[in-house]
């Protein structure tokens, strides 16, 4: 299974339509999970349209309940029943024939406020913690088995290197950013190349100590 996540400081730069259009070409011919780890829940509205999208949210069918699981113990860890199968089919039944090996998993706005929870929640060792606050994804999709269901993961990111984000980086083999060519857009690449490699992937691997 090859996973990537779709990320940029900078918004408006096209993280959604890349995540969209990427997982939709790929799932032509392989098993393919797209993710939206975006509060702003853009990529779920277009993806599933208002109703369905709503649907999920009151369901609590969407990410959020992969962090949430952390925040408060109370909320078990999801299974795949987030996982919306056969997306496209499921919300145009006229298209059960169209891109049928794309699946997916919707985001919700409260996502911006797990987000400050998990910032703010610790439970024992203080690194063991930071450690599993910080690959919670990574857990949630050995525990989906996703390695076996799926040949691409596809994560769309918020405009930002927060913890959800470095969920969606850790749990992924790669990371593609877009840009429009524009010195403002454009500015920030090397800079995140850095962050990632020495702040973000350096806490992730053992005996690598990041100063």
């Amino acid at each position: 299974m090859k996973s990537v996540a779709i990320i940029n400081f900078k918004g408006g730069v096209g993280k959604t339509t890349v995540s969209y259009h990427l997982a939709a070409f790929l799932a032509r011919d392989h098993r393919v999970l797209l993710i939206d780890v975006d509060h702003q829940s853009s990529l779920s509205i277009v993806v599933l349209g208002s109703l369905l999208w709503d649907k999920c949210v009151k369901e609590q069918k969407t990410v959020n309940r992969v962090f949430e699981s952390f925040c408060n113990r109370r909320i078990p860890m999801p299974d795949d029943e987030i996982i919306i199968k056969n997306v496209i089919g499921e919300r145009n039944k006229n298209d059960q024939g169209y891109y049928p090996n794309l699946d997916f998993v919707s985001a919700q706005f409260e996502l911006d406020d797990t987000e400050i929870d998990l910032a703010s929640t610790n439970y024992g060792n203080a690194s063991l913690s930071d450690w599993e606050k910080r690959t919670l994804l990574a857990s949630w999709l050995d525990k989906v088995k996703a390695h076996e269901k799926y040949d691409y993961v596809i994560f769309d990111c918020p405009p930002a290197t927060k913890i959800v984000s470095q969920n969606a980086l850790a749990a992924s083999r790669s990371y593609v950013i877009p840009v429009i060519p524009d010195d403002i857009s454009s500015r920030g690449v090397t800079h995140f190349r850095n962050l990632v490699q020495n702040k973000i992937d350096g806490k992730l691997v053992p005996g690598i100590k990041v100063e």
